[in-house]
């Protein structure tokens, strides 16, 4: 996940594909472990929102904020760069899914 951040960061990707590619990564590891669910979601879902500001035609330009999309963004990569460091779930080694 930090590397999908890092290639959004660096203009690698669009921001539809880093939500889309987030949700995926962290879908497609399974973890059912509710405190890293909780915490994906919350730090998730408002880069959702903001994109659903950028893209659906109900949206007026003003509520999109480029300032407060790359706060949730550095929030997000702090956390999974957070997570990665710590011991695995089952095997001791970080989440894959999180690097």
């Amino acid at each position: 996940m930090v590397e999908a951040v890092d290639r959004y960061l660096g203009s690698q990707e669009s921001l539809a594909d880093l939500v889309a590619n987030l949700r995926l990564l962290f879908d497609g590891a399974g973890i059912g472990d509710a405190r890293l669910s909780s915490e994906f979601e919350s730090h998730w879902a408002p880069i959702d929102g903001e994109l659903e500001l950028r893209i659906w035609v109900w949206a007026q330009v003003k509520w999109a904020s480029d300032e407060r999309l790359h706060e949730r963004i550095g929030a997000f990569r702090s956390w999974a760069a957070r997570e990665a460091t710590r011991p695995g779930l089952d095997s001791g080694a970080p989440p894959q899914s999180l690097v």
